[in-house]
């Protein structure tokens, strides 16, 4: 008779090359792994794919999970590795930019080709980024010292002394109170008063950022207090309240807190 395993999540009975059989002495059988782990893709709160609470290795199951679904791992560990990842700005893509595939603070969509501006978030664009914090800073400093800038190549220039013509590095020529093209407004030409001066008022200070609290502290406060579950199968309901799954056998209910809960985030979540 040939050797099999019971998987532990759908509880059916496969040939031992089906199966994984953990340290924990936990069995998944090839559906049940490749749904947890394409289940942690999606829900980061699975993310690495767990059982309990230690992380199963994908280097074991390799032989049991799709190549696709192995690539789509790594790509994740990725993602959630670095501090400020980027996402393509197209939205019907929002696919994850690779370091790699960042160039210049400009990343390139493997998927749709869509450039993507690393500082803000949004669209490529020419010039500087209004959203980098140095940006900010030299716009704020341009404004107090009433500094112009270029309309056509977006370089600031400062007057001196003289006229209010300028006339920039890229040959175009604007009113230095405006901005506009020269000789296009009403403007005066000059005024001895508009010097570049230090400013008496030195800049207030910024507000610190408030933070916020994360959405697993809110749904954790939300909830009543339960510090010992008291788990007993159910047979009746089918949709576990953490991820989603519907297609188990049978979940389990708290007697105290009624949470219902299939076996994988009992074992990973709690």
């Amino acid at each position: 008779m040939e050797p099999a395993n019971t998987c532990n999540i759908c509880s059916e009975v496969y040939p031992t090359e089906d199966t994984l059989a953990l340290v924990c002495d936990h069995t998944y059988c090839r559906s049940c792994l490749t749904d947890h782990f394409r289940a942690a893709l999606v829900d980061t709160g699975l993310f690495p794919p767990r059982c309990c609470k230690t992380p199963i290795p994908v280097e074991i199951c390799h032989a049991l999970l799709p190549k696709d679904l192995v690539k789509d791992f790594d790509l994740k560990v990725e993602e959630l590795a670095h501090p400020n990842p980027t996402y393509c700005s197209n939205l019907d893509c929002n696919e994850f930019i690779r370091l790699k595939d960042i160039k210049n603070d400009v990343g390139t969509c493997v998927f749709c080709e869509t450039k993507t501006c690393v500082t803000c978030k949004g669209e490529q664009h020419e010039g500087l980024c209004p959203k980098d914090p140095h940006v900010v800073l030299l716009m704020d400093t341009a404004k107090r010292s009433k500094w112009q800038q270029c309309s056509r190549c977006k370089t600031l220039v400062e007057l001196n002394l003289g006229c209010f013509h300028m006339t920039c590095t890229c040959k175009h020529q604007f009113c230095y109170i405006c901005g506009v093209e020269w000789k296009t407004c009403r403007c005066p030409q000059w005024d001895e008063e508009y010097l570049t001066r230090n400013d008496p008022n030195p800049r207030e200070p910024v507000p610190a950022a408030i933070p916020v609290a994360a959405p697993a502290l809110v749904q954790a406060l939300a909830r009543p207090p339960c510090f010992t579950h008291s788990w007993r199968r159910n047979n009746r309901r089918r949709v576990c309240q953490f991820c989603g799954a519907h297609w188990l056998p049978y979940l389990f209910e708290c007697d105290d807190c009624r949470r219902l809960s299939c076996w994988r985030c009992i074992q990973d979540r709690e």
